[in-house]
């Protein structure tokens, strides 16, 4: 598999300054400017568990035309790249793992590919945000739906993908300890 030949440490501590440098910027200066004094606490995108027409107008009229804006102009085009930062990252983490722990077996293999699903589903529901923004308030029940959609897919693959990581971490720090006993 390429993604499996792709996996080397400084590629994936690469990949990893750029997740954190993007999240960081998103989380400490962007959402903010785009939430200001709405009271609101999340954009939709981080709404895992999904949301509604009812929520996203609720957040979209909170956050005033200024927030709107920011979320278009700035927020979103961060989000464009962020995917693509973390699926890498964690699609070579994965495969990394997979080749460390001795379970390069091709059935399983292909997990290291659910991190770039989690970013297709990220991506299509940027697509869809910004419709909504651009829209809004002529928005409807099921473009907010579709959209809700993508990100409750996103928000599974990412956990499960995490998930996975974490266990092949665990199983890579098992056998090494395993090694040195022996």
């Amino acid at each position: 598999m390429r993604i499996e030949r792709k996996s080397q440490g400084p590629r994936i501590l690469l990949f990893f300054a750029l997740t954190l440098v993007a999240a960081l910027l998103m989380n400490l200066l962007v959402i903010p400017m785009v939430l200001g004094t709405s009271g609101e606490e999340k954009i939709p995108d981080m709404m895992l568990g999904g949301y509604t027409l009812a929520d996203v107008m609720r957040i979209f009229g909170a956050i005033g035309p200024e927030g709107r804006s920011a979320f278009l102009w700035y927020q979103l085009p961060l989000d464009m790249l962020y995917p693509y930062f973390y699926g890498s990252f964690l699609a070579l983490s994965v495969a990394w793992f997979f080749k460390k722990t001795g379970n390069g077996n091709k059935r399983i293999a292909w997990l290291s590919l659910l991190p770039l699903l989690a970013a297709l589903f990220d991506y299509l529901e940027n697509v869809m945000e910004i419709i909504l923004l651009v829209r809004f308030p002529d928005i409807t029940a099921g473009m907010v739906s579709l959209a809700s959609t993508f990100t409750l897919i996103k928000g599974l693959a990412l956990m499960i993908s995490i998930l996975v990581l974490l266990l092949l971490i665990l199983l890579y720090l098992a056998r090494t300890l395993a090694r040195k006993k022996s």
